[in-house]
């Protein structure tokens, strides 16, 4: 699936990587195992479930320790591949369906909203999708980790691929930014966020700890002092299924 990947990395994208601090070869018994594990927590709070599973082949097994599945819907700009391995590592690569699902008009229309002038081609980014995602993410290595599946510890880390010059927008909500927040890193420098936390950590404040990251995603792109009080209200209607 190297093909999916390049094509994934053309436009922005999300990698997440979920993984215990302790290798251990085999802490998985089986590839089976991998598969059962995945379809039993899979996160199921809104229409596109987390991880997705492809509804035609499903999971399959891609590697003599591993399972993966993937989606490549031109038509619904939706683009992802992910793999979960034996050793309880689990890889992510997501497209940023902003570049996908905005057309040319809507982009023009929404840099105007944003106050962004002087932009030839305006790359954007959800802020209540990084929320959602980064929520399930998070919620996703909790259910592993109660399993037992990511040992006394686990790394969770999200980059956000393409994002120079990207900026910050509510997408279909009526809500104003008062400035146009844009990623100012340097071009070809990804935003990389790195969380490890204990098993008890993770399983009781999952929530938490991806309000705290999306927060940190935010402050990249110059929102330094965003408040995450004002999102607690969405993503606990994302976690009890109200959307």
């Amino acid at each position: 699936m190297n093909e999916l990947i390049d094509k994934i990395k053309q436009n922005g994208y999300w990698k997440i990587v979920i993984r215990p601090a302790e290798f251990i070869e085999n802490r998985i018994s089986s590839r089976e195992e991998c598969k059962r594990l995945i379809e039993e927590n899979q996160i199921r709070l809104r229409g596109w479930y987390y991880p997705h599973i492809d509804g035609n082949k499903g999971i399959v097994f891609s590697g003599n320790d591993n399972v993966s599945s993937s989606c490549n819907w031109e038509e619904g700009g939706t683009f992802e591949y992910w793999k979960f391995y034996q050793n309880g590592q689990f890889i992510h690569y997501l497209g940023m369906i902003e570049d996908y699902r905005l057309s040319d008009k809507d982009k023009r229309a929404t840099a105007d909203s944003v106050r962004l002038t002087n932009v030839d081609s305006p790359t954007f980014l959800s802020i209540i999708n990084v929320l959602y995602l980064v929520t399930e993410a998070f919620y996703f290595a909790a259910k592993l980790a109660k399993k037992d599946m990511l040992g006394e510890d686990a790394q969770i880390e999200i980059e956000l691929g393409n994002v120079y010059k990207r900026t910050l927008f509510f997408w279909g909500e009526v809500r104003l930014l008062f400035n146009p927040y844009t990623c100012e890193f340097d071009s070809g420098e990804n935003i990389v966020k790195k969380v490890q936390v204990s098993k008890t950590g993770l399983v009781e404040n999952h929530a938490a700890l991806a309000l705290d990251t999306t927060i940190d995603i935010l402050k990249d792109f110059g929102w330094y002092d965003v408040n995450k009080s004002i999102f607690a209200e969405d993503q606990k209607k994302l976690l009890e299924r109200r959307l």
